[in-house]
């Protein structure tokens, strides 16, 4: 039978693979916003390293979309950091002029 607190961790697992999933997608769009875009990026990344060392003891289908959600919020926190850069560039040359 099993165990209730590793059914509850488990659970937790998967809903932080999958908010991290979730949060990767959309960071992966929002670098057009650099700051709501580095907020969900960075707010999928913690999720994806609870959800990576919760799933350790899960099914490795949480494993799998904990490891996706972590690569795609790392690529949009660099599409957004990029992004600010870019933008903090522009607004210096437009100071500039």
């Amino acid at each position: 039978m099993d165990d209730p607190a590793d059914t509850v961790t488990r659970s937790r697992a998967s809903r932080a693979a999958t908010l991290s999933l979730a949060l990767g997608v959309f960071a992966m769009f929002a670098w057009l916003v650099p700051p709501i875009g580095a907020v969900a990026a960075s707010v999928g990344l913690a999720a994806g390293v609870v959800g990576l060392r919760s799933a350790g003891r899960g099914r490795p289908s949480g494993r799998d979309r904990a490891r996706l959600g972590l690569v795609l919020c790392a690529i949009g926190l660099g599409m957004s950091a990029t992004m600010l850069a870019w933008l903090a560039q522009l607004a210096w040359a437009i100071e500039g002029l």
